[in-house]
Formats: C-alpha cells, sequence, structure tokens
C-alpha cells in the first residue's frame, strides 16, 4: 500500500464463522477478530507433541507455526490401539493455505511422514461412551527449504544454506559450520596471514584525528570490512567513529551540487558495509539516484556504477549490457582498460551470483562469451613473477578472477599472484591505492562480497530502528492511525496514531507500531510474492475455528465505507474525565480483556509530573500495559509490570490506558499512577517549591508574606543563604544520566546539539584529549549539523535550531565559521539581519558565544524583551536566560 492505494491482505466471506476484520486507513487502519477457541501454540523448531490418558470426551490442538523460507516434517511415531472407531478418535493434521487434511486412526499401519511450508494444526479428538486409555507421540522438524536440496551444506538439524556458499568467507551458518576448515586458496598461502595484518595497521596509521582518510574514507572502509578487520556491528566504539566518519562524508558530498556516479558508488559501497540502508539515507535514496544518473547519462558509464547497483541488489539499467559489451569488447591499446575490463567482470560475476548462474542471466549469449573470453584472456595475460601488468591491474584482475571463481583455477598461477602483491605491499612506496586494492584480495575477498553483506542482526539494519529513521527523514510525512479491533462485538481495541513518512507502506507502519508499543507485534510470511499476516497481538490465523485477519484500507476523508468503530481511544473521546491538579489513578482487574483510559488536562504554561507508584500482573508485557499519550503529539510512553518508570514531565494534555488482553481467562493486573500539576514558575530551575504543588521566585522567599499553604517560604529566614549540599555529586550523577540516554549510533537523537552543549558545561574542564566516546559524540554532533544543512533547501532552518548547533560546535571545540566549507556563524547573522519578526534571544546569545558582534537590531529587540511586563511565564524565561 502506498500512497492512497490499498492491498487486501486476505479477504473472504464465510457465512455462519466469526471472523477478524483488520482495516488500516490513511490516518485510519484497523483490525478486528472474533474470540474462538485457541490451540496451544508450538514455538520450538524440533518438538513432540504426546498425549497419554484416559478420557471419554476430548478435542485438543496444536498450532506449528513454520516461519518463511521454512518447511516442516511431521512423523506420527505411535498411537495406542484404544479399540476405538475412526469417527470416535483420530488425530488430525491440516495445513494453513490449503485444502490438504491428514488423519490417522489408532488402527491404520500407514503413517507416512508428512512434509508442510505453511503452518500446521494438529487435532486430537476423542467421543466415547466410556472412558478408555487414548495416547500418541507426534514428532516435528522445522527446517529451511534449503535442506530439500540435495546439495545444500546441513549447518545444524534444522538450517541448511547453499553449498555455494560454503567455504566464501562469510558464516551464513549461526555456528559458522560452513567455514570450518575453509583454509584453501588464497587463505593457504604462507605469510598471507601476516601481510594482511601488517596493511591493516599501515591503513590504519594513515586514518586522520577525524577518523577518516580524507576523500578516501569510503574506500578504506570498503577494505577493511573486507579484510575483515572490521565488523562495524556497533559493538567497536572505533569502528562506530569510522562508520559516523562515513555518514559525515556521504552527507557533505550530498550537499555538492552534483556527485560522479563513481563518487556515489562508493558511498553506497561504504554504506552497505556499515549496514547504513543506502535506499534510505536520512531520506535520500542514493540507490535510485545512481540508476537514474546512469539511465540519464549519455555517456560511457564506469562499470563500478553496475557492480554497486548489484552490490545493492538493484536491478540494471537496460543500458548494461550494451556498455558492459563495449568494454569487453574494447581492444584499445590504452593500459586502463584493462582495469575497466577487470571491474566489468567483477560487476557482471555479481551478476550471476545473484542468478545463482552466470548462464541463467537475462544478459544475452553475446555478453556472455564475452565474459568467459575475457577470463580466460586474463588468465593468459600472467607474466612469471604472477603479474598482470602494474600492480592496481594485477590486483583489480586478481579480484576479478576470484569473483569468477577461478580462486582453485589450475591454468594460472595463484601463489605467484599473491607473493607479487604481498612484495608490493611491502616496498617502500607502497600507497593507499595499493593497499586498498590488495588487502580484500589477502582475505579471499573482492568488492563483489558487499553483495554478501548479512546486516540482518545489526542494529543499523534500518536506520538503528524505525523511529530514528523518521525522526531523520528529510521528505514530507502524513498521519497515519492504525487500528486493532479484537471480538466482533469490537470486545477490546488498540489504536495508535503515528506520522511517517508520505511512501510509508502499511507493513513498515506496523513495524513502526510494535516498536512503539509491543501489543502490535505481529508475525508475516511471503506467499505467492505477496506479504501474508498470520498473527497480530498474540492472535495467529485459525481456519478451523474461523479467525482470520483482514486488512482494509482508507483515507481520512472517506471513511464511511468502514463500519468499524474508528475513533482513536487515545483522544479521550471515551476517556474518564481526571479533574484536579494532583491525584492518583488506579485500576485493578481480573479478565482476559480489558481496556480502560483517563483523561488529565495541563494548563497552559504548567507542566504534569507523573510517577509509576506500582505495577503488578499474572502476565508479561505483551499482554498488559499502561500507556501515556499526548493528545496534540506523536510520542506515547509505554509501562509495564517489569520496567522502571522515571519521573515523567509532561507539558500538555495527556491521556492514560490501562489495558490487559490475556490468551486465557481470568488474569490479573493492577497500577496505580500519581500525577501532579505544577505551577508555570516550577519549570524554571531557580523557583522554590511549595509542598502543595505551587512555586515561588526567589524573591518571593523570605519577603515576609506566607505564600505557600504552610508558609514554608518564610521559616529559617534569618539567614536567607541558600544552602546546597553535595553539588559536585548532583553534577557527576546529572553527567552520567546524560551518557546513558546517549546511543552510540544515535546519539541524542534530535536532542544531541543540546546534549553535547550542556555536557560540556557541567565538565569541570574543556573538551581536550578526548575519548573515544567523546569523539564519537562530536562526530555525532558534525552529522546532525550536516542533515540540518541538507535541510535548508526543503524547510526553512529557524535561528533556534541554527543557533543551537553553533553553541554546540562552539563548545566541543569545532570550528562554526568553517563548517565543512559553511559559515554557520555567517548564516545564523543574516538570518537574524533579514528577519521580519522579533529574533529570540538564544540567537544573540550563541553570535555573542562565537565572539561575533551583534547585528545593529540587537539592542532594539532585547530591549522589547526587557520592557514587557511578563503577564506569561515563558517571557521570565527568556529574560532570565538573557
Amino acid at each position: 500500500m502506498r500512497g492512497k492505494h490499498y492491498l487486501l491482505l486476505s479477504s473472504f466471506s464465510m457465512e455462519g464463522i466469526k471472523i477478524f476484520a483488520l482495516a488500516f486507513i490513511l490516518c485510519g487502519f484497523h483490525f478486528y477478530t472474533a474470540q474462538c477457541q485457541s490451540c496451544t501454540i508450538e514455538k520450538n523448531v524440533k518438538g513432540t507433541i504426546a498425549v497419554g490418558e484416559s478420557t471419554s470426551s476430548r478435542q485438543k490442538c496444536w498450532t506449528i507455526p513454520v516461519p518463511s523460507s521454512h518447511f516442516i516434517h511431521l512423523q506420527l511415531k505411535n498411537m495406542y490401539k484404544s479399540g476405538l472407531l475412526c469417527h470416535q478418535e483420530y488425530l488430525k493434521i491440516s495445513i494453513a493455505g490449503t485444502s490438504d487434511v491428514y488423519q490417522f486412526c489408532n488402527s491404520d499401519t500407514n503413517r507416512n511422514p508428512i512434509t508442510a511450508f505453511d503452518n500446521v494444526t494438529v487435532t486430537h479428538y476423542v467421543s466415547a461412551y466410556n472412558a478408555k486409555y487414548t495416547s500418541f507421540t507426534l514428532e516435528y522438524t522445522i527446517k529451511t527449504i534449503e535442506c530439500l536440496n540435495r546439495n545444500s551444506f546441513e549447518c545444524d538439524n534444522n538450517t541448511c544454506v547453499p553449498e555455494d556458499r560454503v567455504c566464501d568467507g562469510v558464516k551464513d551458518c549461526k555456528n559458522g559450520a560452513d567455514e570450518v576448515g575453509c583454509e584453501t586458496g588464497v587463505l593457504s598461502i604462507k605469510g598471507v596471514p601476516e601481510s594482511r595484518e601488517e596493511a591493516v595497521s599501515w591503513l590504519k596509521q594513515k586514518r586522520t584525528a577525524s577518523w577518516g582518510w580524507k576523500e578516501n574514507t569510503p574506500r578504506a572502509v570498503v577494505a577493511l570490512y573486507l579484510a575483515s578487520a572490521a565488523t562495524f556491528n556497533g559493538t567497536v566504539l572505533e569502528e562506530e567513529l569510522m562508520s559516523k566518519q562515513t555518514e559525515l562524508k556521504t552527507a557533505v558530498a550530498l550537499l555538492r551540487p552534483s556527485l560522479t556516479n563513481s563518487e556515489l558508488s562508493m558511498f553506497i559501497n561504504a554504506l552497505l558495509v556499515t549496514c547504513h540502508s543506502p535506499r534510505k539515507f536520512y531520506g535520500h535514496n542514493l540507490v535510485q539516484r545512481l540508476k537514474e544518473q546512469v539511465e540519464e547519462s549519455g555517456n560511457f558509464t564506469h562499470p563500478l556504477a553496475y557492480l554497486t547497483l548489484c552490490n545493492a541488489n538493484e536491478s540494471w539499467p537496460a543500458r548494461a549490457t550494451d556498455d558492459l559489451n563495449s568494454i569487453l569488447s574494447s581492444n584499445s591499446e590504452y593500459h586502463f582498460v584493462k582495469d575497466l575490463q577487470a571491474m566489468a567482470i567483477t560487476a557482471l560475476s555479481c551478476e550471476a551470483n545473484r542468478s545463482k548462474n552466470i548462464d541463467n542471466t537475462t544478459l544475452g549469449y553475446p555478453i556472455l562469451t564475452l565474459y568467459k573470453k575475457t577470463i580466460e584472456h586474463f588468465i593468459q595475460l600472467q607474466a612469471h613473477d604472477g603479474s598482470f601488468g602494474n600492480v592496481y591491474t594485477t590486483a583489480l584482475i586478481t579480484q576479478a578472477l576470484l569473483s569468477s571463481g577461478q580462486e582453485h583455477n589450475k591454468d594460472w598461477k595463484l601463489n605467484a599472484t599473491i607473493k607479487y602483491l604481498i612484495k608490493e605491499l611491502n616496498s617502500s612506496s607502497v600507497d593507499f591505492l595499493t593497499t586498498n586494492l590488495i588487502l580484500p584480495i589477502l582475505n579471499g575477498k573482492s568488492l563483489m562480497d558487499i553483495s554478501r553483506v548479512n546486516c540482518s542482526a545489526n542494529p543499523r539494519k534500518h536506520g538503528e530502528d524505525p523511529v530514528s529513521e523518521i525522526n531523520d527523514y528529510l521528505g514530507p510525512k502524513m498521519r497515519v492511525r492504525y487500528s486493532l479491533y479484537i471480538g466482533d462485538e469490537k470486545d477490546v481495541i488498540h489504536t495508535i496514531s503515528l506520522r511517517v513518512p508520505e511512501n510509508y507502506t502499511a507493513s513498515e507502519v506496523m513495524e513502526l507500531a510494535e516498536v512503539e508499543d509491543p501489543k502490535y507485534k505481529f508475525e508475516w510470511k511471503t506467499t505467492s510474492g505477496k506479504m501474508y499476516v498470520y498473527e497480530i497481538a498474540n492472535i495467529a490465523n485459525d481456519p478451523e475455528s474461523g479467525k482470520f485477519w483482514l486488512l482494509y484500507v482508507g483515507s481520512a476523508n472517506n471513511s464511511e465505507s468502514l463500519t468499524h468503530f474508528t475513533n482513536d481511544i487515545s483522544s479521550g473521546a471515551s476517556c474518564i474525565r481526571v479533574s484536579g491538579r494532583s491525584g492518583t489513578i488506579t485500576n485493578g482487574k481480573r479478565a482476559a480483556s480489558h481496556s480502560k483510559c483517563w483523561s488529565i488536562s495541563v494548563p497552559q504554561h504548567s507542566r504534569a509530573l507523573i510517577d509509576m507508584e506500582s505495577f503488578t500482573a499474572d502476565v508479561d508485557c505483551d499482554e498488559t500495559g499502561v500507556t501515556i499519550s499526548l493528545d496534540n503529539e506523536d510520542e506515547n510512553y509505554v509501562f509495564c509490570s517489569d520496567s522502571y518508570m522515571e519521573t515523567l514531565i509532561l507539558n500538555e494534555d495527556f491521556t492514560v490506558t490501562h489495558r490487559l488482553y490475556s490468551s486465557n481467562y481470568f488474569k490479573r493486573s493492577n497500577f496505580s499512577l500519581k500525577y501532579q500539576i505544577e505551577s508555570p514558575l516550577c519549570s524554571q530551575e531557580d523557583t522554590y517549591k511549595c509542598s502543595d504543588g505551587t512555586c515561588l521566585l526567589q524573591s518571593q522567599i523570605c519577603d515576609g508574606t506566607e505564600q505557600c499553604s504552610d508558609g514554608a517560604d518564610e521559616e529559617n529566614c534569618g539567614n536567607r543563604r541558600v544552602i546546597i549540599h553535595d553539588l559536585d555529586i548532583s553534577r557527576i550523577n546529572g553527567i552520567q544520566w546524560l551518557k546513558k540516554k546517549w546511543s552510540s549510533a544515535s546519539g541524542w537523537q534530535e536532542n544531541t546539539h543540546r546534549g553535547m552543549t550542556a555536557l560540556f558545561l557541567a565538565r569541570d574542564k574543556q573538551l581536550k584529549n578526548l575519548n573515544t566516546e567523546e569523539k564519537l559524540m562530536v562526530k555525532q554532533l558534525e552529522v546532525q549539523t550536516l542533515l540540518y544543512l541538507l535541510r535548508k533547501d526543503t524547510y526553512r532552518i529557524t535561528t533556534n535550531q541554527l543557533s543551537m548547533f553553533v553553541n554546540a560546535l562552539t563548545a566541543s571545540c569545532q570550528n562554526p565559521r568553517n563548517f565543512y566549507g559553511y559559515d554557520l556563524i555567517k548564516f545564523l547573522r543574516n538570518e537574524v539581519e533579514v528577519s521580519s519578526t522579533i529574533t529570540r534571544p538564544v540567537a544573540y546569545l550563541a553570535l555573542c558565544n562565537a565572539g561575533e558582534t551583534l547585528p545593529v537590531n540587537a539592542t532594539k529587540n532585547l530591549s522589547s524583551f526587557l520592557k514587557i511586563n511578563a503577564e506569561y511565564p515563558f517571557l521570565l524565561g527568556k529574560l532570565h536566560f538573557e
């Protein structure tokens, strides 16, 4: 579903059967389900279902979910001959998505194994006049579909990988079994490990203080990854610094008016190995941009562009065949043509790997013939010393031969080539390009191996998480309301409102929702090329009992066609209105499903302090929780029995929702939440707080007038000094708290600039001799600043935002006057001078902090603030700020 199109995931009418209905709305999509008998869910990939008891009547079922790209093998080991007829006792095995049903009776001798590719339900039925002893044992194993291939490699009892992935240098098996005993070819040559380590050390020594290699940063990052000298999996801070520098260089490049195909290709390859999605680089689709540039180009296209598109699993433009054909068929005497041909072979090898076989590609016979002839020609070019020309050409042709599967070919001298390359690495004239091209070879790799990067377990798989991805998105956004309706009578309704990019799909909205709240967790698989959602909120499709998830899509302006309840429960429309400046909300429920909410208004310029006093439950966080949602914002705070809640401070109306849903009836969930609404002055640090929640200015303390209800503001006024204990301890605790909120992948997200400034001001010395963690913080600040500069053509940067970046750069000893060619001080000053509205004081403060003279209108603007009769507390904040 994109834009205003819609996709029906599962839709059919069944007379007399209760159903789930699932409905998405652009500004609203809904799910609902009937309450039916549920089966026991078997979650292990291998197990036994067994029964042995005396009974006269019973029916019990078990559901075994089968993940996508897996199959299940079931074997009935035994079934006790109870003497009951087949209609009185049977074991039935049904397969979801098909009409296949297998039934076994206790008298059957045929117990052939069953193989299925979808979820399986096992039902044991007994109906007798008197109690009879019945028993059976059924064993099952779930394996990857690859295990059905005779030539597949078995990682363990449940997982297999294709044979061509064995000994390819990438651990495709979780236990690494596919790479055990693979020390052949390049890796078996004497001196290779030592030379690789020395080359890695040399490359790292050339790294600058900014943790990059200037314009060569993307290529160096790729070389280190292919040499297995860096994993970029988020666990090593030094690698995070290199990864962040790659982001920084990419963002700087995007600020330039144009990028060549080769430049863009190198950035994409570097993002791929660091597990940053080049399709979602802070709202920029770099892969699409590269493909469009290639398609629109009237000139020769470097084969690196095609290799990069293949590495990113992007289809090639129609002109790819002609371009590569012209390169491979060239008889030019220029030596660099051999370099281009080597790169073209590597690109075609990537395409062959994607198609599993070069002969199965759609490139056409002529280019396949050239591909094979060029490989043979390369082998014939080898000199006695193992080279194919100069060191650069030798490295490129070696990568081409490795990528095309020639590592073990006896027609060329691999050992001689590797020894030649090692000799060049050890020469006094070694340079960056030599090291960059040879390093992957010493690990048996080529640039084609970027296509095999596995980011499934990496925290940056989707830009760290969907929330960060949306925060960083630069394009237009829309609001989507996602609802789950459970039960024919809508016994339980869950609704979440999210602001997402306009091109977000329904599945991406669902992914974001499950990150925000675990009750939206869902399971799916690909069936016939389409996404099939078979479980949401721990409720699975169950054809036998008539439970299904269905998807509907509608627009905000046309919801009449949907007959479901569409009000958002978090909006407070059906919630209990709570009045009073303080109070306690409690709710205890013992039920299978329950939802109740309370709506609390926060007066303008006031704030609410919320504390969870207690939360106990018989179920885990997936089934019960308390959600605190802001009525006018996207933010939701979800708490459950095993989560810790710090004091939550909100500045606007909010809703508290208690929900309980259990697959079994009568579960308990109790909570107690305390809230207090403070007066406006309580948001300022230099105020005095009375016990009744009101706050006073320091000038009102000991002024002879009791203004606190208990007179505390006039007690102990003989000495008006304010004694502050344990100041250093509080400061250190504050720094530690701030650092705990920091992420090595995303800093403090949209508050990175303020976090850096606060950390600097809280330190007892300047940011000199930074440790690795602090260097990464500075790097994140630089990236965030560049992202705002990227936004300036689409969204105007406010003087407030620019001021906070200038303050943070100044505090961290960066130069805001020459920030990657941008004079942010000049930019800020121009914004202030041309502004038609009153400039906020923070802009003048930032200019002053940077040593810049204030514009001529500064005195007038600041005086206008000072002359205001401060009826509004936020104006006091501005006056105090100055």
